[in-house]
């Protein structure tokens, strides 16, 4: 996570590191050889580079162009005194890596080294200029990003300890775009939008949670000047034009995008933009994860072979919810089968032969078990009862109803 300061600090030590290649395959040679003539450009001049050298340099020059590019746009609010100086320190520059022009002196190590003072020239103007002072980050999301994690306020990045959102017209008018996919995810963000709109004045700024601000930001279109390789009327370079544009009306702020689409996340490390993704969304049941993360290590202790003799310390393996439902319907298919085959068993079990009335059973095993008689001094007698309840001229307890 850099700051386009940052990127062009990287660039820079890129194109020094080409200008100590380019300078191995580079010689003066002096072209005027004449005591009476005297030129007023200087009497050396480059040598031709070999193909080796071309290489390099063509490398070089392309580096530096879209450095310079990026320097004159973050230049262009700048004092006039310090354009100028970055103007001087350009030509000087260019000059080494075209290898263009005469010189006074056949020291290439001198020229090449004034090239180095004049790039880090423009380093210093502009890193002093672009210094990020400011402890809130502008986050600008796109349409992919919001709805691969429509939560906002629940939103954190490492490093970030509050950011304001900005939310651009563009993406906006995405949101009402009617794809069957995304679509009630986007109604999702629309109202969230409606709801922090309502609480404040959302083109100025209102309070997500705690840290972090959403704001409406200004319109795309009225972006007039922008890096030249950017075009604004496409959809992925407004959002660059869009990115470049708050780093130059917020110098001392930390700018990012946060996308989700690989198209432009391609593009945004061509342009050197800093770029994040949106924060995963949580789990679906995060209570789960929580549980098994913080269960203490008891399994472990259970797989110890327990004593055969007592069965009661075995531990049960744990199962899920499915596990438990596929052993309960086996359980029940196996149980059915045992039933149907006791009832098969019983129809075709002989029936039992009914003995005649005169072929009487022998009682004698009864009488055997049957249980010894109660003694007659053993009986208890049943108290009498003596209530008027029992009377027939008593009054019931219920009256009768009146016909």
């Amino acid at each position: 996570m850099q700051a386009i300061i940052q990127h062009i600090h990287t660039e820079v030590s890129k194109i020094k590191t080409l200008l100590n290649g380019l300078k191995e395959y580079s010689d003066l040679i002096r072209w005027n050889h004449s005591r009476i003539k005297i030129s007023g450009l200087g009497d050396y001049q480059w040598d031709k580079l070999n193909a080796a050298g071309r290489d390099i340099q063509e490398q070089l020059l392309k580096a530096y162009n879209r450095l310079s590019e990026q320097i004159g746009f973050l230049a262009t609010r700048l004092p006039s005194e310090q354009q100028r100086a970055l103007e001087a320190a350009s030509a000087k520059i260019v000059a080494v890596i075209t290898q263009t022009g005469n010189s006074f002196s056949m020291d290439k190590e001198e020229l090449f080294d004034n090239a180095v003072r004049a790039l880090d020239l423009q380093l210093q103007i502009v890193s002093a200029a672009y210094e990020i002072l400011d402890s809130q980050c502008l986050i600008i999301p796109d349409i992919a990003a919001l709805v691969a994690n429509p939560e906002i306020e629940e939103w954190k990045f490492e490093g970030i300890e509050s950011f304001k959102l900005l939310l651009l017209p563009t993406i906006v008018n995405e949101l009402d775009e009617n794809t069957t996919n995304t679509m009630q995810v986007k109604n999702k963000i629309k109202n969230k939008i409606l709801e922090y709109a309502k609480q404040g004045n959302i083109a100025v700024g209102v309070n997500i949670n705690g840290n972090n601000v959403i704001k409406f930001a200004g319109n795309i279109k009225e972006i007039k000047e922008t890096l030249p390789e950017l075009d604004v009327h496409n959809q992925l370079d407004q959002l660059l034009a869009a990115y470049f544009e708050f780093v130059r009306t917020n110098p001392h702020s930390q700018v990012l995008l946060i996308t989700n689409n690989p198209a432009l996340q391609e593009r945004a490390r061509v342009a050197k933009v800093s770029y994040l993704t949106a924060p995963a969304l949580p789990a679906a049941n995060p209570s789960v994860a929580v549980q098994a993360a913080d269960k203490p290590p008891e399994v472990k202790q259970a797989q110890v072979t327990p004593n055969p003799a007592d069965s009661s310390n075995v531990a049960r393996p744990t199962r899920t919810r499915s596990q438990r439902n596929r052993a309960a319907d086996k359980l029940a298919a196996n149980k059915l089968v045992e039933n149907k085959a006791a009832e098969n068993k019983a129809v075709a079990a002989k029936p039992t032969k009914i003995k005649p009335a005169d072929n009487r059973p022998d009682t004698t095993a009864i009488k055997i078990s049957m249980p010894p008689a109660i003694p007659q001094s053993s009986k208890v007698k049943a108290p009498k009862i003596k209530s008027d309840l029992f009377k027939s001229d008593a009054k019931p307890l219920i009256p009768k109803p009146k016909r």
